[in-house]
């Protein structure tokens, strides 16, 4: 499907308490209309077809195609695991 829009690149850095830390790059379904172009890390472009594990402070690279799904890819990459009963009782 062909966009009036350009597509819009999103960015994210991976938090140590990511959902996706550990997870191989491939294996996260993005929403519709959105692709994983990879994730820089170190000073380095790792590109999605490598299949890298995702790791905290990662910087993760996605687009947009339909620019309107920028904002959902964006809370879909911020994705945080949820706090056990423990983490919370001790905050």
């Amino acid at each position: 499907m062909m966009h009036a829009e350009k597509p819009k690149v999103v960015s994210i850095r991976v938090s140590s308490n990511s959902c996706y830390c550990g997870t191989p790059l491939r294996d996260i379904l993005l929403p519709e209309e959105c692709e994983m172009l990879g994730l820089f890390r170190e000073n380095h472009i790792i590109l999605a077809n490598n299949n890298p594990p995702i790791q905290p402070n990662d910087i993760l690279l996605a687009i947009a195609i339909n620019p309107m799904s920028a904002p959902e890819l964006k809370v879909f990459l911020n994705r945080l695991k949820p706090l056990s009963a423990c983490q919370i009782s001790q905050q």
